[in-house]
């Protein structure tokens, strides 16, 4: 799965533009906003008396600004995540895979995809909240520091064996054809019967995933490694998943 997914990656180059042309979107908006900002640090330097109040309504503005960015970002994400997916399944299933049917793969996994993702959110912050209710009467006692160290490790533990637990849930849903919820469930029984073949293909993308990080010193370089590595994890998590329900 290792070696064909970068085959695949070859073979299907197309695979890039999706995610490329969110990269040059997030880039566009992330230079407006900065310039946004470096407007107001001007403004700031400037010795006037309306200073003040012009600083307090447009301050107000870049954050609704930014909510506003964050709010695009996640919604055009997931766009994004809806067409790579679609195009990964086509090549799994090897069919002819194509930018041109984007409308029908946003239309066929882009709800299901927000829904699941929120989902996931709402089972790590309900997670983190009951943590942090066994935490906190504990953090009056003597031993304060150790005990919060121990379930601050115990918060990482947590949240690495949910990710574990949930790794497949994307392979699971395209490939399946799940909606959220039966994707949660189905990953959680994988990873059940799967342990061991879990975590390796999440150490590995991973490794993948940090060796590219550490490797990319420059901006320019920075992006495009981001880039091949998202796209390349995708299809090696959809391949191995393949793989394994075939076995």
């Amino acid at each position: 799965a290792f070696a064909k997914s970068w085959m695949d990656l070859k073979e299907h180059p197309k695979l890039f533009v999706p995610d490329f042309v969110f990269r040059i979107i997030v880039i566009a908006l992330s230079f407006y906003l900065a310039a946004d900002f470096a407007v107001l640090a001007n403004v700031a330097n400037a010795e006037t008396f309306v200073v003040d109040n012009f600083l307090v309504e447009n301050v107000l503005n870049a954050v609704y600004f930014v909510g506003f960015f964050v709010v695009i970002q996640f919604l055009l994400g997931i766009a994004i995540e809806s067409i790579r997916y679609g195009m990964i399944n086509e090549i799994i299933k090897k069919k002819k895979s194509s930018l041109s049917l984007f409308r029908t793969y946003i239309k066929d996994y882009y709800f299901r995809i927000l829904k699941l993702k929120i989902i996931v959110g709402l089972i790590m912050l309900i997670a983190a909240c009951l943590i942090f209710l066994i935490v906190l009467p504990l953090n009056f006692t003597v031993l304060k520091e150790s005990l919060t160290i121990t379930f601050i490790g115990l918060a990482g533990l947590v949240y690495v064996l949910m990710s574990l637990a949930l790794f497949f849930r994307y392979p699971i849903m395209i490939l399946n054809n799940k909606n959220a919820f039966e994707s949660i469930i189905d990953s959680y029984k994988f990873f059940r019967k799967n342990m061991q073949y879990t975590l390796l293909v999440g150490i590995i993308s991973s490794l993948v995933a940090s060796l590219a990080l550490f490797g990319a010193r420059l901006a320019v370089v920075s992006v495009g490694i981001n880039l091949l590595v998202t796209v390349w994890i995708s299809l090696f998590v959809f391949n191995t998943f393949n793989l394994k329900r075939k076995s």
